[in-house]
């Protein structure tokens, strides 16, 4: 089973001086291990991502990283970047010409998927509780002038958690796709930065898998189901205490690093001579 990293860097570059994209090191050791993980237990990875993104990998020497191969996303101008931060995973969703899963940047598979996917239409790793503070009825939201949302949607239907999405019907992740982006397009300005990006993510794939009668599965029925288990390392919120605890930076940085050196050599090559890991080396 292939896999695809994206990256979107407009968000990143919005209100920053450079125009020069990058990642924090624990953040970047983060994805090379994630890479290099899936790329043991499951198939190639391939690289998403725009202009920026790719210049800066490149730097990095790290382009050769992906087995999978690169290409360049495209994301539309219109594209609100505060409200719509992750919004290029839509546009890499689109890109996409089979079936594939996709992999969040800060998340380690450390198992084979193809099992778990085999009976599955989507695999996800949990699906989402709904709550009025981060899935309100999806009319509350404000449009613009002529757009609808797409009809027949159960709003019953518990959203999914796309740290990681599997899926086997290209045709339906196109029309999942240009629908998020359609909504995503449709919605009119707001300082909103949360809901309405998690309802085209990860709730709108749900009501339209339901709506086109394909078959969801989630290893875990909830967050809350998570528990101890050995499947999946995601950083997401930890990410705020490697960004302000230096000592747990450090900790956590050699710990990669050197998980890379004894089991990954060829990806500690590549970082080896980095100025950026200097510290930790």
């Amino acid at each position: 089973m292939d896999g695809f990293y994206s990256v979107w860097s407009k968000p990143y570059l919005k209100n920053k001086k450079t125009k020069t994209y990058s990642m924090r090191d624990f953040e970047l050791l983060t994805l090379i291990l994630s890479v290099c993980v899936w790329q043991r237990y499951n198939g190639k990875a391939l690289l998403i991502a725009d202009k920026p993104a790719l210049d800066y990998f490149q730097g990095k020497g790290l382009l050769s990283l992906f087995e999978g191969g690169v290409s360049e996303l495209k994301v539309d101008d219109d594209i609100d970047t505060t409200v719509y931060w992750a919004g290029g995973k839509l546009y890499a969703l689109k890109a996409i010409d089979r079936p594939m899963c996709m992999v969040d940047l800060d998340l380690i598979v450390w198992k084979s998927m193809e099992e778990y996917a085999k009976d599955a239409d989507i695999l996800v790793i949990h699906r989402e509780e709904i709550t009025d503070e981060i899935y309100p009825d999806p009319l509350a939201f404000e449009y613009k002038d002529g757009y609808e949302l797409l009809g027949d949607l159960d709003k019953s239907v518990l959203p999914c958690n796309t740290a990681m999405l599997y899926f086997n019907d290209i045709d339906f992740i196109h029309e999942y796709a240009n629908e998020a982006i359609r909504f995503m397009k449709g919605t009119a300005p707001s300082s909103d930065n949360l809901n309405r990006m998690v309802f085209a993510e990860q709730r709108m794939i749900s009501m339209m898998a339901a709506k086109r009668g394909k078959n969801i599965k989630s290893i875990f029925p909830l967050a809350s189901d998570i528990g101890l288990q050995d499947m999946f390392t995601h950083l997401w919120g930890h990410k705020n205490v490697l960004k302000y605890n230096y000592e747990e930076r450090v900790r956590f940085c050699k710990k990669v690093i050197n998980r890379l050196r004894y089991e990954y050599p060829a990806a500690y090559d590549l970082i080896v001579n980095s100025q950026d890991f200097k510290a930790y080396l």
